[in-house]
């Protein structure tokens, strides 16, 4: 099982090939995940051009979006706490960790201080 980060959401949206193959691999796979701050972060960039948000409408079509429970609010806590995270990567890795999944991400450097979060950099 995976959860995606923000990023290769964001590269997807932008047809970057080798980001392209590894989604379009996940979706025939499984149905990967994402937070609900992935979509918040997705679709608050500043200055995105229409036909990013049109890709990024149909990528959604084919994942689970996974909205911040209790649980989830406790752990992203106490990594945030722990690991001095921004909330919204928090949220994400407590959200990868509650499920038991993998977080595909480019964001290598922040995430794998949190011990137990299983990552593929993408």
């Amino acid at each position: 099982m995976f959860t995606l980060d923000t990023n290769p959401i964001v590269y997807y949206a932008k047809d970057e090939s080798a980001v392209v193959n590894r989604l379009e691999m996940l979706v025939k796979a499984d149905i990967p995940r994402i937070s609900t701050i992935t979509e918040i972060e997705l679709f608050s960039r500043k200055n995105i051009p229409q036909d990013e948000v049109d890709r990024i409408g149909v990528f959604l079509q084919y994942v689970w979006i996974v909205p911040p429970d209790s649980r989830i609010a406790r752990i992203a806590a106490q990594v945030r706490r722990e690991h001095n995270l921004k909330i919204g990567d928090a949220v994400i890795a407590a959200t990868a960790l509650s499920l038991g999944s993998t977080l595909v991400t480019r964001n290598i450097k922040d995430f794998r201080r949190v011990p137990g979060l299983s990552i593929e950099a993408i």
